[in-house]
């Protein structure tokens, strides 16, 4: 046991420390010899296996004790360009190397070679392909509360992956090209950037983009627009006009009424309408649609737009999402299980806005299924079977994952996924003396995918 511990804390360091002094900057191999001298009679090396980051690629191969062997080169290329010496292992114990400095959302082929005290290399490996990770999507939500006096403050949702360190907070105005960066915040879970010392009465646009904490910088996120304003709305300024739709909303039940003119007659129906402002009533969400969520409301009479309001909080803020002429509103929400709060108002001809609800109404989108139970496992005739429960029945048919590991792997030799209509499966592709993990996952009929199950691990015997 404590061999292994040991072992592992060795394949984890070099793991880390990774690429060989012999590379040139580029990572290409220094003054290499066009073409290696080959002893065919030296073993070559066998299961090569690979795991990805966005800009590295780490293998792992089963190293080889034989006397005759010094150490390994590696050799990597692109997909249709020539192969390239990209480092020398010199130790034949060595199981492990880091290939870094990539390109990101790249697919690259390896091969290695075994050498001798002589310089003499084996002949090449077969190829493994490895394909590094798409560079980093941004926050996947942001808004904008705009309308403050010369100043936008923006939120988002802290980004998911624990990689990210960084915020960077960028921005442009209408008809400029290019983006400014406004602000850079550390800490993943920072969720508040407020732009201050702005112009008043200005557009501006913002964009955030993610940096992890080894310097690879995400794409930008969506684009937000904001407008600034002198004064905050309310304040004591008798001529000034309040905007008729700003994009954030006290959470009080007040309404919004724009200043008009004493000689502005107002029609029968503007009349009727504002006679006594009073919230939209009946106002309720579904909780258990795919991917989105729907309101409705009671008509009002006089009306001619429905204003629709957001909140991740009970207590808000709430912006404004939309606006419909109809008394009905569908929210297309591409997570699963996400839980939102709404309120929504009613707009006459002239603008005029009916206080919101004192108390939200909460929405929420249908969950994923629940992971699947696994409850036999076992090898029978040299054949893995599994079988599992659902615990919730939502589960039309089931995705299996199979990885292939091995003693003191890391990362295992590969990944297949195999689609089952049943809660049975048999699993032929197996090899006495390998190691395999499985994992199981329902998938329902709006094709949402549970949470995994349970790992197992079995071991196929010799026999």
């Amino acid at each position: 046991m404590k061999r292994s511990i040991h072992l592992a804390l060795i394949g984890f360091s070099i793991l880390l420390s990774g690429c060989s002094s012999s590379l040139s900057p580029t990572g290409i191999w220094k003054n290499e010899p066009k073409k290696p001298q080959i002893d065919p009679s030296l073993p070559t090396v066998e299961k090569i296996r690979t795991l990805s980051d966005i800009q590295e690629i780490a293998l792992e191969w089963t190293p080889i004790y034989d006397n005759q062997i010094e150490g390994y080169f590696i050799y990597r290329a692109e997909e249709g360009k020539p192969l390239m010496k990209v480092a020398q292992i010199g130790n034949r114990y060595r199981s492990h190397y880091l290939n870094r400095k990539l390109k990101p959302n790249t697919t690259y082929i390896y091969k290695m070679t075994t050498y001798n005290s002589r310089g003499y290399e084996s002949v090449l490996s077969e190829p493994v392909k490895a394909k590094t990770l798409p560079v980093l999507e941004s926050v996947s939500y942001l808004q904008v509360i705009d309308h403050l006096p010369k100043q936008v403050k923006l939120l988002w949702r802290p980004h998911p992956n624990e990689s990210v360190e960084w915020y960077i907070i960028e921005r442009t105005e209408p008809g400029l090209d290019g983006w400014e960066k406004v602000g850079e915040l550390r800490g993943r879970l920072n969720a508040e950037f407020i732009d201050t010392e702005l112009e008043k009465d200005h557009t501006y646009h913002y964009r955030i983009r993610v940096k992890t904490c080894k310097g690879v910088v995400s794409k930008p996120s969506k684009v937000v627009t904001a407008s600034t304003k002198e004064y905050l709305i309310g304040a004591e300024d008798k001529d000034r006009t309040v905007s008729k739709k700003a994009n954030i909303t006290n959470t009080t039940s007040t309404s919004t009424i724009p200043s008009t003119s004493p000689s502005k007659k107002l029609s029968s129906e503007d009349l009727k309408f504002n006679v006594n402002l009073k919230p939209i009533e009946g106002l309720k969400a579904t909780k258990n649609l795919p991917k989105k969520i729907t309101l409705n409301w009671t008509p009002v009479e006089g009306a001619k737009q429905y204003n629709i309001y957001r909140s991740y909080f009970k207590m808000g803020p709430y912006l404004e999402i939309a606006s419909t002429s109809r008394p009905t509103y569908t929210d297309l929400v591409a997570e699963d299980g996400v839980r939102y709060y709404y309120k929504v108002t009613a707009i006459t001809s002239l603008g005029y806005e009916t206080p919101q609800q004192e108390e939200p109404v909460e929405g929420k989108t249908l969950s994923k299924p629940r992971p699947p139970i696994i409850i036999s496992k076992g090898v029978e005739d040299g054949k893995v079977y599994l079988e599992w429960e659902s615990l919730d029945n939502r589960g039309v048919n089931y995705t299996v994952v199979k990885r292939v590991l091995g003693d003191g792997d890391f990362f295992g030799g590969g990944e297949y996924k195999f689609n089952v209509r049943g809660k049975k499966f048999v699993d032929s592709d197996v090899k006495e003396g390998e190691k395999y993990s499985y994992t199981v996952y329902a998938v329902d009929k709006y094709s949402i995918v549970s949470e995994p199950s349970g790992n197992v691990v079995i071991t196929v015997e010799k026999r």
